[in-house]
C-alpha cells in the first residue's frame, strides 16, 4: 500500500479543520505526537500519524 506524506503548517490545520487549534498545539511539542489525546487520537483513526512536528 502506498502511503501519501503532507506537510502543514498550524494556520493550514486550522483553514481544514474549521476552528482554531488549543494554545497547546502551538506551545507543546507533546500535542503533535500520536496518540494521547483528542486531536492525536482522531488522526490515527482516519490513518494519518505525525512523522515529525516543529514548533
Amino acid at each position: 500500500m502506498r502511503r501519501a506524506t503532507a506537510t502543514l503548517t498550524y494556520e493550514q490545520m486550522k483553514r481544514i479543520i474549521g476552528d482554531k487549534l488549543p494554545r497547546s498545539a502551538c506551545k507543546y511539542s507533546a500535542w503533535g505526537e500520536n496518540g494521547g489525546h483528542y486531536y492525536a487520537d482522531t488522526l490515527l483513526e482516519v490513518g494519518w500519524r505525525v512523522v515529525h512536528d516543529v514548533l
